[in-house]
């Protein structure tokens, strides 16, 4: 769903830029270090690679609540 969004906000920048511009920055960086933490994690076996999913999510949780208080704005 992330990605989903992620082409929408991008596609919605287009009129309005700067008005997502955090949200897509907080998204992408959310979904890189959520999703490639764990990647790394069972491709490599490195269980420090696991300290950095829950920031990778706290960042997507942060970048849902940015995206509706932009979108109530």
């Amino acid at each position: 769903i992330h990605a989903v969004v992620l082409l929408v906000l991008a596609l919605q920048s287009e009129q309005d830029g700067a008005r997502w511009r955090w949200p897509i920055i907080g998204f992408t960086v959310g979904v890189l270090l959520f999703s490639f933490s764990l990647y790394g994690l069972v491709l490599t076996g490195a269980t420090t690679l696991a300290m950095i999913t829950p920031v990778g999510g706290l960042v997507l949780i942060l970048s849902w609540l940015w995206l509706l208080w932009r979108a109530l704005k």
